[in-house]
């Protein structure tokens, strides 16, 4: 099949590494872009190419989601939206009415739900479903310069908040990941501040409680941890569970014994956008039900974004 990457920076690059590893032929929206160019020919260039092309990934600025995917639907292509879809309620909503009428879903690429582990650590709350959960937490942080392999650029969109940039927006896998696993709070309570980038007009700490009627969670987002922290626990009367990035492992946690649920030596960040494009190449050649996130999922947590912001 044949696909065009709206985007050029590091998620772009690894889409096409991959697609092309599988056998896909990839195109770079840039690769068809003279030297100096405007919005516009960028636009107009989209509108003239993506009609050769069986699907379009895009993964460019997260400001611009919703008028590249919008142009993409009107010429009714499978799509790969990376995270977050865009950054407007409104935006969401006309995406959504035109992609009912369509009638493809939008896969929208929140990878986390492709871990092996973290679907064990789902399976494990359903099967125990009479053993209350009391608690959880959830945490991710890591150093926006190490996020940031190439170097930051004060000028992008990730440093200015209202282009999509801060902690809120570029983790929010982790707000996907509370809304998947328990359900929409009752409410939620949050705080955020720039603790480290005085220079940038973002957000790059944010702790926020999960309130519902039978439990209580916390989801912790930075840009500041000098060293990468990625998990989940889920905090029962006896015992508890806990997944963490490293090697996708899952524990089962109490006073008297570690045991390992699942593990995976071979496992990297890459594996989870490897399964999420293989799931969206076979939903588009073999039907194959397209089994991440769908578009309307993300109403509540664009809700849940814009109070965190005004909070």
């Amino acid at each position: 099949m044949k696909f065009l990457i709206v985007g050029r920076g590091s998620i772009a690059l690894k889409h096409k590494s991959i697609l092309e590893s599988s056998n896909h032929e990839v195109k770079l929206l840039h690769d068809f872009l003279e030297d100096s160019y405007s919005d516009d020919d960028i636009h107009q260039i989209f509108k003239d190419k993506v009609s050769e092309f069986d699907g379009a990934i895009i993964a460019n600025a997260s400001n611009k989601h919703f008028e590249f995917t919008k142009m993409a639907l009107e010429k009714n292509k499978y799509i790969y939206l990376e995270k977050p879809p865009c950054l407007e309620l409104n935006e969401l909503n006309e995406l959504i009415n035109i992609e009912s009428y369509v009638g493809k879903h939008i896969a929208v690429g929140f990878q986390l739900r492709f871990s092996n582990g973290i679907n064990k650590l789902r399976d494990h709350m359903n099967e125990n479903i009479k053993n209350k959960i009391l608690a959880f937490n959830i945490k991710v942080g890591q150093k926006l310069e190490d996020w940031r392999s190439g170097g930051i650029n004060k000028n992008s969109y990730y440093a200015n908040y209202d282009t999509g940039g801060g902690v809120i927006y570029e983790l929010c896998h982790e707000i996907d990941l509370a809304l998947w696993l328990f359900g929409n709070p009752e409410d939620v309570i949050s705080k955020s501040a720039n603790l480290s980038h005085p220079d940038m007009n973002i957000h790059d700490y944010c702790v926020s409680i999960w309130n519902y009627k039978d439990k209580i969670g916390t989801v912790s987002m930075d840009m500041i941890d000098p060293t990468y922290t990625r998990y989940i626990e889920l905090i029962y009367r006896d015992h508890k569970i806990l997944w963490n990035m490293d090697n996708d492992r899952l524990l089962k946690i109490t006073k008297s014994e570690i045991k390992t649920l699942y593990e995976d030596n071979n496992f990297t960040r890459k594996s989870l956008i490897e399964s999420s494009l293989k799931n969206f190449t076979d939903y588009i050649a073999n039907s194959v039900s397209w089994g991440g996130a769908k578009l309307v999922e993300s109403i509540n947590l664009l809700k849940i974004i814009d109070n965190m912001h005004h909070e």
